[in-house]
């Protein structure tokens, strides 16, 4: 279509999408020597397997290229990054959605009006996308092209962590919401609705989070199957399927990049033989790393794997960093958990590789699987903690103390997890959403899914690569804000280009971090709540009347000054 003379908007309409233009060129003429009109090129999927017809798999990975960790995540680009190709059936609900995680990021912890500065057009808008009837918005899709930036991401490692985790989201606050399961009971009997919510986040071996690769929400049922014993039914009936779910779907990612490892990360709900069944054909591309739940037999031996690999031989000593321990009330199969500082534990590790044989009488007949262990045991806890005591599995060989090593470094990654779920929970408030059904509930989740995972980012990049440059994450109002504080903060002596690692501590701090000399870096929790205040600030020094007559900015602080207070 050509460009000069039509805009195309019959074509957006009927939902065509715009993939490009030409060259200006006709068919022959290379050298460019006889110019032709420019003209939009604009196509329409009749069959959703048209890329695997045009010999372009959803699997190849041929159309995605590395991305590297803090590409394009800057307030003014990365929700267009990480949402702008998603497929929900009309382009109005695209650039709604697009305009919605803007809004949200901006205001994570509050309602979507209060994130739209009170304005009711974007409100009625968010209430007609969150309610729109069409089965194609759904979380699968609205995390579609997250997913594939993920993957970009995951392209430019040579090995990255995929970590599992479920955890239940209780909103028993609102009884009448449609589709809601049953998420846990207390000691009266009293029962708690809500959904649960599994995924998996990708981290690099350092640590950094790289995305959401897969998120999963159902609502448990109340009655019926979920009160029955699991023994006997099949894996795909029960609960601990979606640790198996979780990993296939890991093993399918790494199809679309041949030149990076996964390994995927579990606690001890994932201990489950099927799954290491599935890892024995792939363990070679996807590893697994479980922390075990059951004492299994070993082949050829009377001891089962506990007591085997606690009588084994001391490998090695390693040391690592145990969180802050929050204090938890005693449930009804859990006892009280003291609150305790965090701690460097001293932890002695013993290791060998052993061959398990199943346990359950429906897996008798499955072959033997060789696994590496690795025990880890605190030595000397402080008074009141609960010592340390962690026997891993892992697909992996574990033939030297080093290697024995990794293999419980490659373990506290796991923590990563933990910390975005709270940001999840505390941080984008998941809990309080207020929606009439799960489906509305779901849709409203997966954008705070992502929410979290930058939040997270955000915080972690400030300690790991602090030498990055402030837009990164910054616009130019918000540097400008920033900017303003560090020269406040140094007097304005000594002052050097602003640097991520300076800005996350200076953001931290609008959210009550005291930054004092003895504080740890500053948590997400204080980012989040920094940010919220800095994108206000940053938007009223965008606003404030620059012209003559009116204020202008301190030279020193680039603070506001009054007209007149010259």
């Amino acid at each position: 279509m050509e460009r000069d003379k039509h805009r195309g908007t019959c074509f957006q309409a009927a939902n065509w999408e715009r993939v490009g233009q030409t060259k200006g060129r006709g068919r022959h003429d290379r050298a460019g020597r006889s110019p032709e009109s420019i003209k939009d090129i604009y196509v329409y999927p009749l069959a959703a397997d048209c890329r695997e017809t045009m010999g372009v798999s959803s699997e190849s990975g041929s159309y995605l290229r590395p991305l590297a960790v803090g590409e394009g995540l800057g307030r003014g680009e990365w929700a267009r990054q990480e949402f702008g190709g998603v497929e929900l059936g009309d382009q109005r609900l695209r650039d709604r959605l697009i305009r919605i995680v803007e809004d949200r990021a901006a205001h994570p912890e509050g309602s979507y009006l209060e994130a739209a500065g009170g304005d009711r057009h974007a409100a009625k808008g968010y209430d007609y996308f969150i309610d729109n009837p069409r089965e194609t918005l759904n979380a699968e899709a609205m995390l579609a092209t997250h997913r594939e930036r993920t993957i970009e991401r995951m392209m430019s490692h040579q090995t990255v962590l995929v970590v599992q985790d479920t955890t239940d989201l209780n909103v028993s606050t609102r009884p009448h919401t449609e589709g809601l399961g049953l998420v846990g009971t207390n000691q009266t009997g009293a029962t708690s609705l809500g959904l649960t919510l599994h995924a998996s986040v990708v981290l690099t071996t350092d640590g950094l989070p790289l995305g959401v690769l897969r998120e999963a929400m159902d609502a448990p049922e109340r009655k019926g199957t979920a009160g029955k014993k699991s023994v006997g039914r099949p894996i795909e009936e029960k609960q601990s399927f979606r640790w198996l779910e979780g990993y296939r779907d890991c093993v399918s990612a790494a199809k679309q990049m041949p030149k990076t490892r996964l390994s995927t990360v579990m606690d001890r709900e994932g201990d489950i033989f099927e799954l290491f069944e599935d890892a024995e054909a792939t363990r070679k591309r996807v590893g697994v790393l479980v922390r075990a739940r059951h004492n299994r037999r070993l082949e050829g031996r009377e001891r089962k794997w506990f007591e085997t690999l606690n009588a084994g031989p001391h490998g090695t000593r390693v040391e690592v960093c145990i969180p802050r321990q929050r204090w938890k009330k005693a449930k009804r199969d859990q006892p009280e958990q003291n609150g305790l500082p965090g701690r460097q534990a001293v932890l002695s590790l013993r290791f060998q590789n052993l061959t398990l044989t199943p346990t359950r009488s429906d897996l008798r007949s499955a072959a033997p699987i060789t696994l590496g262990g690795v025990y880890a045991r605190e030595e000397n806890p402080p008074p009141q903690a609960q010592p340390i005591a962690w026997l891993l599995l892992t697909t992996e060989e574990v033939r030297t103390p080093e290697e024995a090593a990794r293999i419980v470094a490659l373990y506290c990654r796991r923590w990563r997890i933990e910390a975005w779920r709270r940001v999840l929970k505390s941080g984008c408030k998941v809990q309080e959403h207020q929606h009439e059904t799960a489906e509305r509930l779901k849709r409203a989740i997966a954008i705070d899914v992502v929410l979290a995972w930058r939040i997270q980012l955000m915080t972690l990049l400030g300690r790991e690569a602090p030498e990055l440059p402030c837009a990164v994450f910054f616009e130019k109002w918000e540097v400008k804000v920033l900017d303003a504080l560090q020269k406040r903060q140094t007097k304005g002596q000594g002052q050097r280009p602003l640097r991520i690692g300076d800005a996350i501590p200076l953001v931290a701090k609008l959210g009550g971090y005291p930054a004092r000399p003895s504080d740890p870096p500053p948590g997400t929790g204080c980012v989040w709540k920094g940010m919220i205040r800095l994108c206000a600030m940053a938007d009223g020094y965008r606003a404030w009347p620059l012209k003559p007559g009116g204020p202008v900015r301190d030279k020193c602080s680039e603070g506001f000054v009054g007209q007149g207070q010259r």
